[in-house]
């Protein structure tokens, strides 16, 4: 949080995409007309920036749950929104989902609420298959690969997609 708890003031809780952490919402914690307006809150993903778990699988459901716990532990309560984007928009919903009682609203964005379907992919949402099929095949092998490493091309395709 940018700035201490105001009860006062509704909560916007920020969930980062996939491959960021909370300093995608940098800019927002800087704007003082948004700040005075409400509190902001960023909550990293499970896996994700420096949010982790002893659990080794962990899903969007976990991370919704987890996010929850966070808000009832820093007391936080009123009206409460969510904004993620990308993954983080599956977060949100599913914080809405599990605390209705306590999540007034949900912006999902750059979200398909729908899977990764032939129907968003004609729409112009993500590729997953054809952007993650090439690294599926060349990595995919019976032998031990005890000296494996991520090539450039995937380090680099995990920055642009997240950014």
């Amino acid at each position: 949080m940018p700035h201490p708890y105001d009860e006062s003031k509704p909560t916007l809780v920020l969930v980062n995409s996939f491959t960021t952490s909370s300093e995608l919402y940098q800019a927002q914690y800087r704007n003082k007309q948004l700040t005075d307006a409400m509190n902001l809150i960023a909550i990293e993903l499970l896996g994700h920036g420096q949010t982790r778990t002893k659990s080794e699988q962990f899903t969007y459901w976990d991370t919704a749950i987890m996010n929850v716990q966070v808000l009832e532990a820093l007391g936080i309560k009123g009206k409460i929104f969510v904004l993620g984007t990308s993954q983080g928009g599956w977060i949100t919903v599913r914080m809405a989902l599990v605390a209705p009682d306590k999540i007034t609203g949900i912006i999902p964005l750059g979200t398909s609420m729908d899977y990764e379907s032939e129907r968003t992919r004609k729409l112009g949402c993500w590729d997953g298959y054809e952007a993650c099929t090439g690294p599926i095949n060349e990595w995919t092998t019976n032998d031990k690969t005890t000296d494996f490493e991520p090539d450039q091309d995937y380090c680099d395709f995990l920055i642009d997609i997240g950014f």
